[in-house]
């Protein structure tokens, strides 16, 4: 979100900086990485449209989304183009299944005070992990041909996709801004907190297995924590 050749947003601050009157899109908001997108724009001053589902709402404003969209909705791209219509909007951040597509067709509905650039978050993952080396280099191909697909879509629509790298951050200013400027103050003073809520499966080693097999079975505002036994 922060980066210069992505959707380089203010800054977060702490105290939070006041709504600066722009917009911003972020998917899956009751995820790991969309809890904290969320936290992070509000802290900079951005409100925040984000989607999950309805028993998420409530948690998903807690942290600071202005708007929670019901992502099963079979009008949602109407419905937060609808909101959005008009207003300074400074771009989107993709994450989860069908995140990437929707964004695209929401930008590209919206004026000039769009910035139309999705941040790719994440990429579709298969609900079986692959089984070899076989299975996998295929899933890859087929990453590989819906990555040309959304970008064909966002061409059309006059839309631009980039997938982000996280290793990037050791390499420019942004870490520090966001690991040593801000989380100390904003944890420490009660502005950002750890989410989602861990649920907790077991201690000691045997029950990676079942922590496991708990993700794969779908699990939405919740990590999936294994303690170390004491």
């Amino acid at each position: 979100m922060y980066q210069k050749s992505f959707l380089r947003l203010e800054y977060p601050k702490y105290p939070p900086a006041p709504p600066n009157g722009h917009f911003l899109l972020i998917t899956g908001g009751a995820t790991a990485v969309g809890s904290d997108a969320i936290q992070l724009a509000r802290a900079s001053g951005y409100e925040v449209m984000t989607t999950c589902s309805p028993r998420n709402f409530s948690r998903a404003r807690d942290l600071g989304a202005l708007h929670a969209f019901d992502y099963n909705s079979s009008t949602l791209r109407e419905e937060i183009v609808a909101v959005l219509k008009g207003k300074g909007v400074a771009g989107a951040f993709a994450i989860g299944p069908g995140s990437v597509e929707l964004c695209i067709h929401v930008l590209g509905q919206l004026g000039e005070g769009c910035r139309r650039l999705v941040v790719k978050a994440s990429f579709p993952w298969p609900k079986e992990d692959p089984k070899d080396d076989g299975e996998y280099w295929g899933y890859m191909k087929w990453v590989d041909d819906w990555n040309k697909t959304t970008s064909e879509i966002a061409d059309a629509v006059g839309v631009e996709t980039k997938f982000v790298e996280g290793a990037e951050l050791g390499r420019n200013e942004v870490g520090k801004v966001i690991y040593e400027n801000f989380l100390p103050c904003a944890l420490a003073g009660g502005g950002y907190i750890a989410a989602p809520d861990p649920h907790i499966v077991g201690s000691g080693l045997g029950y990676i297995k079942e922590a496991l097999d708990v993700q794969k079975q779908g699990v939405s505002a919740r990590k999936i924590v294994v303690t170390l036994e004491t």
